[in-house]
């Protein structure tokens, strides 16, 4: 390997080693732009040197994947669970609020964004909390 080509590798490697900690730190924004530099830099190698590095990369990728889904999956958790839980405990004290929250909620379940990654039961389950809590409000209206 040439000179230059071992800086490069160097190089590649210390991008790779970075991606990896931006991985492990959960700045999943940087993780993708790090491994292309790594790629750019183990191209100028001779891909003799480069099957276990190239190999790190597609680790890594595969694990960016995985929880950049996760975080993905905690965001809309999150909204869903809040507006549900405000739902909920508002139904006797603002019942527009609550009209408005589950309006909201189904807005969310009805997403392409949600869709892609809630499995289909997940947002049955949402949606069978939605339900309830209208059963809830209903009930009260009648009671009124």
């Amino acid at each position: 390997m040439s000179e230059e080509a071992a800086r490069d590798f160097t190089r590649a490697k210390s991008r790779i080693l970075q991606a990896r900690s931006l991985l492990e730190s959960r700045q999943l924004d940087r993780v993708g732009g790090t491994l292309v530099e790594a790629e750019g830099y183990l191209a100028k190698v001779p891909g003799s040197f480069t099957t276990a590095a190239v190999a790190d990369v597609a680790s890594i990728r595969a694990r960016l994947a995985v929880a950049v889904h996760a975080d993905e999956v905690r965001k809309i958790t999150s909204i869903l669970d809040r507006d549900l839980g405000c739902a909920d405990s508002s139904i006797t004290v603002d019942s527009r609020h609550t009209i408005e929250l589950l309006a909201h909620v189904a807005e969310i379940l009805a997403a392409d964004e949600t869709r892609r990654v809630f499995a289909a039961d997940g947002i049955a389950a949402y949606q069978a909390r939605v339900d309830a809590i209208r059963a809830k409000l209903e009930t009260i209206y009648k009671q009124s």
